[in-house]
């Protein structure tokens, strides 16, 4: 009867210390969610409007990112359309690498490629990275790449949809139309969700090691578990599988992120602080305080 009991007192200990490991785990996580992620609810599918009769259709696709440059790639594709007057047209963009696109009947498409500068948003916020640039459109009548400097250059119309190639990302355009007849393309790039839970999940998976670390340490001062120089072996090799751990993080992010000043310097520390303990503890006590046998 006596086994049995204790038996049922270690496995309810061991429930509740799954139950808790849990609960920290699920903590951190909505902690971290919380604190630094941003509302998804004006977040919008990158897709392409329908077509209006225009005299150019132009497409905007969006390649790939570079995060620790701040830079995007994307090529701009003009078509001749149903309204394109004999004399063709050009398209004038803000993109410095494209500063003109010409357009005639005569020519399927004009493709152009570049690389440009976001307005706004910072690799160090990821992964909840919230970048934005601007790029504004203008269409004349004629293929002569010369800017207009008179009202004398009539406008045509340009109808703009937009293609996504980016992966990990979810971007979101808006085309306003001005008075002038200038478009203006905003365009807004965002991690996707599933990029940012899964970070979540790392940086609740880091603080969840990292104290499991500092209880298994505190137990064995306490002389609540056997001691074991094995656990100086595991917390030595604990510190270099947290960094390791690290390049499973989407997209190769660069040091000094959110993931590492909310996550990885942390557990790292409190690792590294843990191991300290134990060496000091395994030094400055005698053998029989660590369930040893004392040396002949």
């Amino acid at each position: 009867m006596a086994k049995m009991m204790r038996w049922i007192r270690s496995h309810s200990r061991t429930k509740a210390a799954l139950l808790a490991v849990i609960a920290t785990f699920v903590g951190v996580a909505v902690l971290v969610f919380s604190s630094v992620s941003r509302s998804d609810a004006t977040q919008q599918t990158f897709k392409e409007t329908p077509p209006i009769p225009s005299a150019v259709n132009l497409t905007l696709a969006l390649d790939s990112i570079d995060t620790t440059t701040g830079t995007i790639h994307l090529r701009l594709d003009a078509t001749p359309g149903p309204r394109l007057s004999p004399a063709g047209a050009v398209v004038f963009t803000s993109i410095g690498e494209i500063p003109t696109i010409p357009v005639a009947p005569n020519v399927d498409s004009q493709e152009q490629d570049a690389t440009t500068l976001f307005q706004k948003g910072d690799v160090s916020s990821y992964p909840f990275e919230d970048y934005g640039s601007s790029i504004r459109l203008a269409a004349f009548e004629g293929t002569a790449p010369i800017v207009p400097t008179s009202n004398t250059r009539p406008k045509v119309a340009l109808n703009v949809h937009g293609v996504s190639n980016l992966a990990g990302f979810n971007p979101t355009a808006q085309v306003e139309v001005g008075k002038d007849g200038t478009s203006t393309i905003i365009l807004q790039v965002r991690r996707t969700v599933g990029t940012r839970a899964w970070v979540v999940v790392m940086m609740a998976i880091y603080w969840v090691v990292a104290l499991g670390a500092v209880a298994v340490a505190v137990m064995v001062v306490r002389r609540k578990r056997q001691w074991d120089t094995g656990l100086l072996l595991w917390l030595g090799a604990l510190i270099f599988a947290l960094f390791s751990f690290r390049t499973a993080a989407p997209g190769n992010p660069p040091t000094g992120t959110v993931l590492d000043y909310y996550a990885v310097f942390e557990a790292v520390g409190i690792v590294v602080a843990t191991l300290i303990v134990l060496i000091i503890h395994y030094v400055v006590q005698p053998p029989e305080r660590l369930n040893m046998t004392p040396p002949p």
